[in-house]
């Protein structure tokens, strides 16, 4: 939507714009909700400019709306150059001053992931906005197999404000191990031994969803709207979330900020990957056909789950001493999953019956599935698909 007004019916307050459209419409934008104030090119002919008067200048602004989804709007200004010069250096002046907004980027692009049309995406959406809210960015983009790990890791990281990734959930967990054991190496931080106090990533990352699975994007926007994720990462701001290590003969074998699973949806990602040539399918297909015709693989296990002591440290707890056990749980299992508490897929107050979870804020959500029967399994990951509140507590009753 195009607004276009007079410079006299706009009003800079400290933190918004008050714009009056018409007689009684009026509309409050937020200042940390402009994504940029520019001049206007005038027209090209001298005709074209007789009949209607070209606006001076352009605030572009985001509008928020259902299921999470943002959108773009822009109020196009008319009035004396001199004025809208001067509320266009205002409204640039108080977008300067946000300190957590970022001025450069670096944008790591997988040009094969989901669609294959990343490329496309960014030069004709993502790199006009970010343009309009006044950021620069380096474009980084992988050629070959384990090629972004290459870029990563030679990239300076120090001289952006935050990367972006243009990818899935692998190519995030590709970045991530890169840069976490190259800062672990460079701090002289044995990552190999559990107990090893982390040293935190001090770049802030954005995803952008553009690949097959996009689990993070979901946990993060609510969504998987390109356009949407485009403007949280021009708003800035940081959410800190728990990293995990997956450990195996006294060594690491990766580092994860999504999940790390055992039994069920492991072994679902495996089969899942095995069949790449269905695309986005086979993430339909696989685990409708996984879980109907294949005999669910139970498993012994003893989880047990060790309170941290608080961290001086704000940026995470990553590595913090462990004390005396504060839950056990030993038995059979379909399933253990562990998640980051932000980036949990968890929508209600699940109880005991299928699904058990225990979480503090701002550390992890472990989630362990019982034994049932095969229908039952179905309808549950059917509600959850659908993101039904009640996905466990319809069902059973809970």
């Amino acid at each position: 939507m195009v607004w276009k007004v007079d410079i006299k019916s706009i009003v800079l307050e400290a933190d918004e714009l008050q714009v009056s459209v018409r007689d009684n419409d009026k509309c409050n934008i937020k200042i940390c909700d402009v994504i940029g104030c520019h001049s206007c090119e005038r027209p090209a002919s001298f005709l074209s400019s007789l009949f209607s008067l070209p606006p001076n200048i352009a605030i572009r602004y985001i509008s928020k709306g259902p299921k999470y989804k943002w959108t773009t709007e822009t109020v196009e200004v008319t009035g004396s150059e001199e004025e809208c010069e001067a509320l266009k250096n205002r409204i640039n002046e108080k977008l300067g001053q946000d300190k957590e907004r970022p001025r450069k980027l670096a944008v790591f692009i997988n040009p094969i992931g989901g669609s294959q049309n990343s490329l496309d995406v960014y030069s004709r959406v993502i790199c006009p906005l970010f343009k309009a809210a006044n950021i620069t960015c380096d474009v980084l983009v992988s050629e070959r197999p384990k090629h972004m790990i290459e870029l990563i890791s030679g990239f300076d990281t120090a001289s952006v404000d935050g990367l972006v990734l243009m990818g899935g959930d692998g190519t995030l967990l590709e970045i991530l191990n890169a840069l976490l054991t190259k800062v672990q190496k460079e701090s002289g931080v044995d990552y190999d031994q559990p107990t090893s106090k982390l040293k935190p990533l001090e770049v802030p990352i954005g995803v952008i969803p553009t690949g097959t699975g996009n689990g993070t994007a979901k946990g993060l926007y609510g969504n998987i709207d390109v356009v949407t994720a485009v403007l949280h990462i021009i708003k800035g701001g940081t959410d800190f979330n728990n990293v995990q290590g997956v450990y195996s003969g006294g060594k690491l074998v990766s580092f994860s900020a999504i999940l790390v699973a055992y039994g069920l949806f492991s072994d679902l990602i495996y089969h899942v990957d095995k069949e790449r040539w269905l695309k986005k399918a086979r993430y339909v297909v696989v685990p409708l056909k996984y879980m109907l015709f294949k005999r669910q693989r139970v498993f012994k296990a003893k989880v047990t789950l060790f309170p941290r002591k608080p961290c001086s440290d704000s940026q995470g707890a990553t590595g913090s001493e462990e004390s005396e056990a504060m839950e056990e749980k030993e038995g059979r299992f379909a399933s253990v999953t562990s998640c980051g508490a932000s980036q949990s897929f968890l929508c209600g107050p699940f109880g005991p019956s299928l699904v058990s979870y225990i979480t503090q804020p701002g550390d992890f959500v472990v989630v362990s599935y019982k034994e049932c029967g095969k229908l039952e399994f179905l309808n549950h990951f059917v509600s959850f698909g659908l993101e039904k509140p009640d996905a466990v507590s319809t069902m059973y009753g809970i």
